[in-house]
């Protein structure tokens, strides 16, 4: 048996399936919204406090879980090829 999160992100699947089906010639900025609604599906992680910054004109977040070393760091992008996802969408993947 599928988890509740499993079911979740199955339906909101097959709900971008049938708007994308409904609209195919959908514009860019509505397909890239749909990917925005994956953060609905997931859960805040604990303990992780996230902050918008920009670095030399570039918008970027920090993910600082309370738990880290202060002095090491990872980078992180997301991929979607310049279309689809964001920070915004995928920040708690990271």
């Amino acid at each position: 048996m599928a988890s509740r999160e499993s079911e979740a992100l199955a339906d909101l699947y097959r709900d971008w399936a049938s708007r994308m089906a409904a609209n195919p010639e959908m514009p860019l900025d509505d397909f890239r919204s749909l990917f925005e609604e994956w953060a609905t599906v997931t859960a805040e992680p604990a303990g992780v406090a996230f902050e918008e910054v920009t670095v030399e004109g570039i918008p970027a977040l920090w993910a600082r879980p309370a738990s880290a070393n202060d002095t090491l760091l990872l980078i992180c992008f997301h991929g979607g090829g310049y279309v689809t996802g964001s920070r915004s969408s995928h920040r708690k993947l990271f």
